[in-house]
């Protein structure tokens, strides 16, 4: 990857996992990077994770994740 920016951050690796899923079938190169805090702090389960793309795939990624934010039923989701 050249230059790296953080395309979203989700509250979990599965949520974070599912939108690189969705990027590497556009053939958009991601990484997902987790901040596993229950290393510091026994018994928390926060993972918030980061899903980081090329800086120069920002907009094709972006666009790609939009089905992601949006629920069957035309309202916004969770992620």
């Amino acid at each position: 990857m050249e230059k790296e920016i953080v395309l979203k951050t989700f509250l979990n690796r599965y949520e974070a996992e599912m939108a690189k899923g969705l990027l590497d079938e556009k053939g958009i190169d991601s990484m997902v990077s987790d901040d596993d805090v229950s290393n510091i702090h026994p018994g928390m389960i926060v993972r918030e994770c980061n899903l980081i793309v090329n800086e120069e795939d920002l907009g094709k990624a972006k666009e790609a994740i939009k089905i992601l934010e949006e629920s069957p039923g035309g309202k916004k989701s969770a992620l």
